[in-house]
């Protein structure tokens, strides 16, 4: 009993000292004259201006010479200049299909420009728009990579992935508008 006492007791004076003698913490020095360099640092490396440079690039396209890849690589440039970086080079590697990379062939340049998918009713022979389904100004990644420009209107078939063969039982897709949950 006593024992069991002892303890406790010096677990007290133990916790209890750790309130009346608070813990001292040293800051670290900074570098001689180096006190604006911190201060400047310590403004840039909150994450804000990294999470806006982010949000701006994640927001575009970047396909292989689209449009939303050309303005991403001109902010990253200009966003290097405005940090006073030197030596800033762009490598332009064609998008003309013509370009041989090793035993592949380069892939020609791919952007959209307008999308749209519309649900259509056909009232008396006349197809009429009913429900927008999707388009590439909400959700710029509606669009099947590398397909043709066209204006299709056609019956509209699900296959799931459509990579098997169960995928497209009872199903007739020619002449028909067809989604996939894969890549094409």
């Amino acid at each position: 009993m006593f024992h069991f006492f002892s303890r406790s007791f010096a677990l007290l004076i133990l916790f209890s000292s750790l309130f009346l003698f608070p813990f001292q913490t040293k800051a670290q020095n900074i570098p001689l004259n180096q006190e604006e360099l911190v201060m400047l640092l310590n403004e840039e490396l909150s994450g804000e201006s990294a999470k806006r440079n982010l949000e701006f690039i994640s927001r575009q396209h970047r396909m292989r010479g689209s449009e939303g890849y050309t303005k991403s690589v001109n902010f990253i440039v200009d966003k290097l200049k405005e940090y006073n970086l030197e030596g800033i080079e762009i490598i332009k590697i064609p998008t003309d299909g013509k370009t041989m990379y090793g035993t592949q062939k380069a892939r020609l340049a791919w952007d959209v420009e307008f999308a749209e998918l519309w649900e259509q009713s056909n009232t008396d022979g006349t197809w009429i728009n009913v429900e927008k389904i999707a388009d590439w100004e909400s959700i710029p990644l509606v669009v099947a990579q590398d397909s043709h420009s066209g204006n299709v209107e056609a019956e509209l078939i699900d296959i799931g992935k459509g990579n098997s063969e169960s995928d497209y039982e009872g199903i007739d897709v020619k002449g028909k508008l067809v989604l996939t949950s894969l890549q094409p």
